[in-house]
Formats: structure tokens, sequence, C-alpha cells
């Protein structure tokens, strides 16, 4: 809560964004979501198991560990899916922030079906994100290159991918000129 105070200002501009402040608003949300894409036959729905905050999202330096991240989310998750009675596809989409579900190895995966309880699980590969999680290039040949090294490396995970989103991002010299930037401080207007 200090944390959330100290960014926000107070607890009634947390409200405002997150439409309150414990966990059940958030349960709450993802339900819906859930529910609505039962109720438009949707196939899959795509889930990003991060957590990331203003102060750390541009020098990367998360001081949480990707399992406790993919135990929050696994919590936040299971009790949406119960409320909603989802029975769709639920594909874990990976990010390039440390502490979240990046996809480095095939343990975070294995790791996060093992938390969540859904049958209908698998992966939405970005490829953009990957690259950036990889510290970003400025080549394309280099970063396919690296892409397809990656997806390779996954050996029988690659059996879960069922979507990718298939991006370029040459992204590397920006990466880099941010990652060493003084961190920006947000301007939370309510």
């Amino acid at each position: 809560q200090e944390e959330l105070e100290t960014l926000f200002g107070n607890m009634e501009n947390v409200n405002r964004f997150y439409g309150g402040s414990n966990p059940e608003c958030i349960v709450k949300t993802y339900a819906a979501q859930l529910s609505l894409a039962s109720d438009l036959g949707c196939d899959y729905v795509v889930y990003h198991p991060v957590q990331c905050d203003l102060a750390h999202i541009y020098n990367w330096n998360f001081p949480w560990h990707w399992r406790e991240t993919l135990e929050i989310c696994s919590e936040i998750l299971n009790a949406a899916l119960i409320e909603s009675g989802y029975q769709g596809w639920l594909l874990f989409e990976n990010l390039w922030w440390p502490g979240s579900f990046r996809l480095e190895d095939t343990d975070e995966y294995e790791y996060l079906r093992k938390q969540v309880h859904h049958e209908r699980c698998g992966i939405a590969l970005d490829t953009a994100h990957m690259l950036h999680s990889m510290h970003g290039f400025s080549q394309e040949k280099q970063a396919i290159a690296k892409l397809l090294k990656k997806v390779e490396s996954l050996g029988s995970l690659r059996q879960e991918i069922r979507t990718v989103h298939l991006c370029s991002a040459l992204s590397g010299n920006y990466i880099k000129t941010s990652r060493e930037s003084v961190t920006p401080q947000p301007d939370l207007d309510f």
C-alpha cells in the first residue's frame, strides 16, 4: 500500500486507476473479460504473466524473481477462471522484463503450468518481445537468426506454441540507451 500511495499520491487515485484497492477488483475485471471471450466465441485468450512498475520499467532492475510473478499471476488468474467458468484456450505470452514470463528456458512455462489450474493452456509466442528480452537488435538478419536459435532451444516446449505474434523489433539502440538513462518520473494527474 505504501508503494501505491507513493506512486499515485493517495489511495483514492489508486482506486480510480485500478477500479479498487484489493485483489478482488482485479479478479472481477479478469473474470468479466474471460466471460466476454466466452460470449463472443473466442477460441483463445492471451494473458501476460508479468509484474512491473514505473520505478523499474526503464532500467529493468526489478527486485523480484519470475517465480514470485508467476505465483501472484496464477493466484489471480485461477480465481478469475473459477468465477468466469471460461473453458477456452488460455495462452501465456512472453514479455521482455526480467522477473516476468520471458521464456528464458522451459522451467518458466513448466512452473506456470503447475500453478494455473486450467487444462487448455499454451503459449502465445511474441517474436518482438523475445527480441527485446535479448536486449534488442539493430539488424534484421541478425535478429531473425537469434530468434530462430532461441525458439530451437525451447525443444519440446515448441509444441505448446498455439499462436505467434510475428513482429519485427529492431530496437537494440533504443533499449541500450534507455536502460542507461535516468528513469523519468511519471506525471499521474488524475
